[in-house]
């Protein structure tokens, strides 16, 4: 009997009804839910750990930044720009990050659920040990992906080209 392929189910980000935030309270290190950031740069914050729901960052300049151990549910990570991120141990519900350039994003040891990469351009994606499940990367070039002890199910790459 043959095998049934399951395509993956990326849940749409739940953002409604948000208000405006400012630089200064995504840099408190305080939980986030409901906020809408534009045009920010947090280069060099250490923002382990926090929590951010139903939350909208655009135009994002992120070098060095330290999201270790962070919680995303119901995100849009649309435009971030960095050459590092570190974001390992995270943990990533309904969220698309889209059109950014990163250099090297760190994600080993996280869990991504309904997660959308678009239109990214990432020179190093590291997933090592991480529990992916319903992620779909799209329209994107990766340079180097390091999947090394990483359990997936259900992940698409589509017209994403890995060198």
């Amino acid at each position: 009997m043959a095998r049934r392929r399951s395509v993956p189910q990326v849940q749409e980000p739940y953002l409604q009804d948000l208000v405006d935030g400012d630089v200064d309270s995504l840099l408190s290190r305080e939980d986030l839910d409901g906020v809408e950031l534009r045009d920010v740069d947090i280069s060099g914050a250490r923002l382990r750990g926090v929590t951010y729901r139903e939350t909208l960052l655009v135009g994002v300049k992120a070098d060095e930044t330290d999201w270790r151990g962070a919680r995303f549910a119901d995100c849009a990570l649309r435009s971030v720009d960095a050459v590092s991120l570190a974001v390992p141990e995270s943990d990533w519900q309904a969220v698309e990050l889209t059109d950014s350039r990163i250099g090297a994003l760190t994600v080993h040891s996280c869990v991504w659920g309904s997660v959308l990469l678009r239109g990214c351009k990432i020179e190093y994606l590291n997933l090592r040990g991480s529990q992916l499940s319903d992620v779909v990367i799209v329209d994107s070039t990766i340079g180097e992906l390091d999947l090394h002890d990483a359990a997936a199910e259900r992940v698409l790459f589509q017209n994403t080209r890995i060198a």
